[in-house]
């Protein structure tokens, strides 16, 4: 099995692929609401804001083998509040300025449960990627070790699951990242620090 556990893993197989960053939570932030997020594997920052009651739209950028930023939005369509499960179908969109110069496409679902301070999350997501595989030299893919696919597109899959830890205007996640690649397997584990305003 081409299993990578490894952390440096997320950054052999990361290269050039969708967005890794995403929501830990299906609860939306409300009208007007904005929260800033710094993660971990990768390194990244994403500023959320709740454009109406249930929508959530997000920026970000993150580090992979170069930078990728992204556009998420996130519908909630069950909202369990402080104690209850809530359920959002997310859509976005990223380009990568690395060595593959990568497009991107993704959609997929939030499931979270908040009881009190705790929510467990589960996201699952499936990305679609362009990217310009076939410029990179012998060199470069000696650098990368490992890379998603040899196509110029591809599909693969991404779920993350995890837990946060809520106060009044904070949140810490810490979960694990899965990725199923068309040839390889890869996971690692992620933190992220969320702060509302």
């Amino acid at each position: 099995m081409k299993t990578l556990i490894l952390l440096c893993s997320l950054f052999i197989c990361a290269c050039s692929v969708a967005p890794i960053n995403t929501v830990t939570t299906a609860r939306p932030l409300g009208k007007d609401n904005n929260q800033g997020t710094f993660g971990v594997v990768p390194t990244g920052l994403i500023y959320t804001r709740g454009v109406t009651e249930k929508i959530d739209l997000s920026l970000g950028a993150e580090i992979q083998i170069g930078l990728m930023f992204s556009v998420l939005a996130k519908i909630n369509v069950k909202d369990g509040g402080e104690n209850g499960l809530s359920i959002a179908p997310l859509f976005g969109a990223g380009y990568g300025a690395d060595l593959g110069n990568t497009k991107s496409l993704f959609s997929g679902l939030v499931l979270s449960y908040r009881k009190d301070s705790f929510e467990p999350f589960l996201t699952g997501r499936v990305n679609w990627v362009s990217w310009k595989v076939d410029e990179l030299t012998g060199s470069n893919r000696d650098d990368l070790i490992k890379i998603p696919s040899y196509k110029k597109t591809f599909y693969y899959g991404q779920a993350d699951v995890g837990f946060n830890y809520i106060t009044q205007k904070a949140h810490i996640a810490l979960g694990v990242h899965g990725f199923l690649f068309p040839e390889n397997q890869a996971y690692a584990p992620f933190f992220d620090v969320g702060y509302r305003f």
